[in-house]
């Protein structure tokens, strides 16, 4: 049998979440992650965080603060999100590289859900039920990740 604390704790924070209304979509436009393989290093016998990987958490952590409104808002006024998301969401990401090398498109996908999650956008990344990811034509001056971040409709989220 649960206690009835946990129950209650559980029901409460249900009924918070739904008091703070639906979610809304969400972009935004990110530095080019590391790849996969440079994400973690040996320091000894350990294996710890890259320098590379650290500098990028940091950067994607200022650009989701900066988003912020007061009392953890996420510019409510513009676009009534509250993070962290708490819903089943759905990613699209748009990669726009500096050049047109071979590239898999996989290996940036670790780094920026790790570092969207370390930023405190949404609760975990377990919560993405569909993830999509697009390579655009390369752009000398300005390369960037285009992330795109929208709820999913209940009838298409597979967990509730």
């Amino acid at each position: 049998m649960i206690p009835l604390t946990v129950r209650a704790s559980s029901i409460q924070r249900r009924e918070r979440e739904q008091e703070r209304g639906p979610e809304r979509e969400l972009e935004l436009k990110l530095p080019i992650p590391p790849s996969t393989n440079h994400i973690w290093r040996r320091a000894g016998d350990r294996i710890v965080l890259s320098v590379q990987s650290r500098r990028y958490r940091e950067a994607v952590s200022r650009i989701v603060f900066a988003e912020r409104g007061r009392n953890g808002a996420l510019s409510v006024a513009k676009t009534g999100l509250y993070l962290p998301l708490v819903s089943r969401l759905e990613i699209t990401l748009s990669l726009v590289p500096q050049k047109a090398l071979r590239r898999d498109l996989d290996n940036c996908l670790k780094a920026v859900l790790d570092a969207l999650t370390h930023a405190g956008l949404w609760r975990d990344d377990a919560q993405i039920d569909r993830l999509t990811i697009t390579r655009c034509p390369p752009d000398p001056r300005h390369p960037y990740l285009q992330v795109r971040v929208a709820p999913l409709a209940s009838t298409d989220a597979r967990h509730e």
